[in-house]
């Protein structure tokens, strides 16, 4: 956890302006609508008449992990192969389910993936949500490192894990 509070701090440092841009209210509630916009668009809610026995499960896992925020379970309607996701927002815990979850995994098995979720929400919603932040600043880097696998794109991966640890983590602080 030490690097990725040496990232947050690089990010608030030397990417001030970008990240005092999606730390905004503004930005934030644009991404709080834009997710409930897609919930809509590319799920159906689960409800808990129609499946006691999943929202069962989900109780129980919040219960061990002392989860207080209502939960609300999803089924995407664009499923390829088994995955979840949460869509966050603050205070509420939406896990959208990819492919037939409650079908195939046994319970064990559901109960860490829904913990795995949950754990998403919690790690988000630490810090005044600077984790998200961190998160949706690097998402497209990363969407773009990942098409681009190129050699250059990996050194400034280098580059970019030195320069944090040189300039907050081994320094205390302070900037070399």
């Amino acid at each position: 956890m030490a690097w990725h509070r040496a990232l947050l701090e690089y990010l608030k440092n030397e990417e001030a302006e970008l990240w005092d841009w999606f730390s905004s209210n503004k930005v934030v509630s644009e991404a709080a609508e834009s997710v409930r916009l897609e919930l809509l668009k590319s799920a159906y809610r689960i409800d808990r008449d129609s499946s006691p026995e999943l929202y069962a499960a989900v109780d129980r896992v919040a219960d061990r992990m002392s989860a207080a925020m209502p939960v609300t379970l999803y089924q995407s309607q664009h499923a390829s192969g088994l995955n979840a996701s949460l869509a966050f927002l603050p205070d509420e815990v939406h896990i959208v389910f990819y492919g037939p979850i409650q079908e195939t995994l046994a319970d064990d098995e559901l109960a860490a993936l829904l913990a795995h979720e949950l754990a998403h929400h919690e790690l988000f919603s630490l810090d005044e949500g600077e984790f998200l932040i961190a998160g949706q600043i690097l998402t497209p880097w990363w969407r773009m490192r990942q098409r681009w696998r190129s050699r250059t794109n990996l050194a400034f991966l280098a580059a970019l894990h030195g320069t944090v640890l040189r300039s907050s983590c081994c320094t205390g602080g302070r900037r070399n």
